[in-house]
């Protein structure tokens, strides 16, 4: 379901009235074209639920925050041009873009020229690696706070000794490297490390070597079609512990493919493990709302616009905090470094999308304890182990 190319939403956050001017003014821009269309619809969808939710309460905190959403129609150039015309033209205080990766580089730079907060939903491929970004934050984790999901799900089911199958190339040097630096923290063991050419068919005399080597559970990091052919080979090879699988880019977003592995645990966003999350998991409230929200919506909008869900209610709890400091919206360049300051004060928060601490210095607020670990079962779907 396509929401608009334009669409102007308006929540009002009154205590004193609405007051002309003093307007917190926030855009969200996403692709409900081209090739992440229906993550970007439904990036849309979610936008407007928010705001439904939130524009019901009014009430409260002293501004008038105007949300501004805008299509870019999965064009590179457009996301850029669209994220200039906010902040130049319609002086925004704050963004929430992209829904791919390659967008999201070329507006976080922009906007650290412009010094204007951006929370992304999609992980910040950066167009000039190493350029420090100290007003972009992302809720997308990096791929230390998946690792350290899964071997700290190994540690609380007893396990200490794990085994790594991942590819023979820079890739694979990395995952080695990244697993036993969260190793070393986690006073946990390497079992053994068993690397396969990229591509290779059958990865049985690799799988071989790691399954005779005992480890309490053994850590896939590879690509898709590594991933089932890894999973197949120690099964057949008669490992019967636990096998922990890199996500892929639609498991962090939920949308698990259950025919395409079995009995294997991923990490993913609370929001995927639907009505099976625990009552004690800190999402657990948010998460609910989030699909109850989804749920008075028309049409089939899955889970992929959680991010954005959660950015909104983010950037309004930082906007709360705003009521405190001796600067008003209407001074755009102060009220938005006082706005990144609020979101960077706010203690962890809790989204539908998992735990979040917005810190100074990290362009990264996912926590490794907000995410979960569900098991994939072939024919099943997924559910907590």
């Amino acid at each position: 379901m396509q929401v608009t190319r334009l669409l102007i939403l308006i929540a009002s956050l009154l205590l004193f009235g609405n007051v002309p001017g003093q307007e917190v003014r926030i855009g969200i821009v996403v692709s409900e074209d081209g090739a992440d269309l229906e993550l970007g619809q439904a990036q849309a969808s979610a936008a407007y639920t928010r705001l439904q939710s939130l524009g019901g309460n009014p009430g409260r905190y002293g501004h008038h925050v105007e949300l501004i959403l805008l299509e870019d129609h999965g064009n590179l150039t457009r996301s850029l041009e669209l994220t200039r015309e906010l902040v130049e033209e319609r002086g925004i205080h704050a963004v929430i873009c992209c829904t791919s990766a390659a967008a999201t580089g070329l507006v976080a730079a922009y906007l650290q020229s412009a010094q204007t907060v951006l929370l992304s939903p999609a992980p910040l491929n950066r167009s000039r690696p190493g350029e420090e970004l100290v007003w972009t934050f992302t809720l997308v984790p990096r791929t230390t706070t998946l690792m350290a999901a899964l071997l700290g799900h190994i540690q609380d089911s007893g396990g200490n000794a794990v085994g790594l199958m991942t590819s023979a190339n820079t890739f694979g040097d990395e995952a080695a490297q990244l697993l036993n630096n969260n190793l070393a923290v986690a006073g946990m063991s390497l079992a053994g490390e068993a690397r396969y050419r990229p591509g290779a068919t059958a990865l049985t005399p690799e799988a071989l070597w790691v399954a005779t080597r005992q480890p309490d559970a053994v850590v896939i990091w590879g690509l898709a079609e590594d991933t089932r052919r890894a999973v197949t080979a120690l099964r057949i090879r008669g490992f019967v512990g636990p096998i922990y699988a890199r996500p892929e880019a639609e498991f962090a977003l939920g949308s698990l493919d259950p025919s395409s592995l079995d009995n294997v645990l991923v990490p993913v966003i609370p929001a995927a493990a639907g009505a099976s999350l625990t009552a004690a998991h800190p999402s657990a409230v948010a998460e609910r709302q989030f699909q109850l929200h989804l749920a008075n919506l028309s049409g089939s909008e899955g889970i992929g616009g959680t991010r954005v869900y959660d950015a909104i209610g983010f950037l309004f709890r930082a906007v709360e905090q705003t009521a405190l400091y001796p600067v008003q919206p209407a001074d755009v360049a102060a009220y938005r470094l006082a706005l990144r300051d609020a979101l960077v004060g706010l203690p962890e928060q809790a989204g539908a999308s998992g735990l979040f601490d917005f810190r100074e210095g990290r362009t990264d607020g996912a926590l490794s304890s907000g995410l979960v670990v569900v098991e994939v079962n072939r024919g099943g779907g997924a559910r907590l182990p």
